[in-house]
């Protein structure tokens, strides 16, 4: 009997949503395989205050190994990517006059 946290005799099982992941990769034309249990992200951002309370934050992320978690229904796995993201916080209280600031 295999334990189910890979520890112990037996082999060992894969966790539930990696199954999941296979089987619809599978249904959708892939291969079934499991896809790499090792993600990476690095990640670069700033906060940039713009004036009167206004900030401005850039986010850049370069991805590896990424996972189908967000469509596992795809046939192709994802590969390394980069991701290019922004923020801007605007205090609307501050600016109407409702909030001190």
């Amino acid at each position: 009997m295999a334990a189910s946290n890979g520890m112990g005799r037996g082999r060992p099982t894969r966790p539930r949503w990696l199954r999941r992941g296979c089987q619809a990769n599978l249904i959708s034309g892939g291969t079934g395989s499991a896809c790499s249990r090792d993600k990476l992200v690095f990640e670069v951002h700033a906060h940039l205050a713009v004036g009167n309370g206004i900030f401005f934050e850039p986010v850049v992320q370069y991805v590896v190994n990424g996972d189908p978690y967000w469509n596992p229904h795809t046939d192709n796995r994802s590969k390394d990517g980069v991701d290019v993201d922004a923020t801007r916080i605007v205090p609307l209280a501050a600016i109407f006059g409702l909030a001190p600031g």
